[in-house]
């Protein structure tokens, strides 16, 4: 006796079903992951500071010059860096998020500052945009909301300090700005994803180089 098997396919409307069923689900998934694009941005936007900070800190025990090892606009690539600094700049009307730079300044033969290197970091995403700058005076809970800060690493033992930069980045004046370097204990990065969507996160750094990163509720304004 020979037996047969028959093999029996989807039917059209079992196949109806199923294309449904796949359409309902993607359609459901759709708002989760909208919702959940805000923190996503905002973790890549955290993470690359964070990195940045650490790659700087090391940079600075290590005495080495980042320009050197690049090649890249830099004098004097034997010369040791007698700072390196991170330089945020604040943006409230959320246009194109403004890139933070890195740099690295050294000292002349006169005893004055110059820089002999800088490179300009963007942010990984154009959603994400850093809101407001606060630093924190010494022995004082009071904090100043300025416009753009130095965060700096002074080597061998990467020493931490903070300076207002004043309005905007200008490379000129450095002896004067660093005349304040002792002024301050601790910044505060607080970053935004568009106009208030997913609230808002701060990042805190202080002389002690600990570094906390705080979610926060948005702005009502």
């Amino acid at each position: 006796m020979t037996w047969r098997t028959q093999n029996k396919g989807f039917t059209i409307i079992e196949l109806l079903i199923v294309m449904g069923l796949a359409a309902l689900m993607l359609s459901l998934s759709a708002p989760l992951v909208n919702s959940l694009e805000p923190e996503i941005k905002m973790e890549a936007t955290i993470k690359q500071i964070k990195q940045d900070l650490i790659s700087t800190l090391h940079y600075a025990m290590a005495g080495k010059s980042f320009g050197a090892i690049k090649g890249q606009n830099i004098e004097n690539p034997s010369q040791l860096p007698f700072a390196y600094l991170l330089h945020f700049q604040s943006n409230n009307d959320f246009g194109d998020p403004i890139p933070y730079r890195y740099l690295e300044l050294t000292q002349n033969e006169n005893g004055s500052m110059e820089w002999i290197y800088q490179k300009e970091h963007p942010y990984p995403n154009t959603h994400v945009f850093l809101k407001e700058i606060r630093l924190t005076q010494n022995e004082s809970e009071k904090s100043e909301t300025v416009s753009s800060a130095y965060i700096g690493f002074i080597p061998p033992f990467a020493k931490v300090f903070f300076i207002d930069a004043g309005p905007e980045f200008t490379p000129a004046n450095t002896d004067e700005l660093f005349k304040d370097q002792e002024k301050f204990d601790q910044i505060e990065l607080i970053f935004q994803y568009k106009e208030n969507e997913g609230g808002q996160v701060s990042l805190n750094f202080d002389v002690s180089k600990t570094l906390l990163i705080k979610k926060r509720l948005a702005s009502s304004e």
